[in-house]
């Protein structure tokens, strides 16, 4: 049973190393590919706002 929990604990770890390090490594690709460009301007419509029914 011991042994499962040390297994179990080791694997959490392997997966929180892994998932930081490849969002640092798209994290450097985003900025590497975006340092050459223009900045975009993106505009929303939106959905006509809110509407209260009574």
């Amino acid at each position: 049973m011991k042994k499962r929990r040390v297994v179990e604990l080791g694997m959490a770890v392997l997966l929180l190393a892994s998932a930081f390090l490849l969002s640092r490594e798209g994290a450097r690709l985003v900025s590497k590919e975006a340092e050459g460009k223009k900045g975009v301007i993106v505009v929303d419509a939106g959905h006509g706002g809110t509407q209260l029914r009574k």
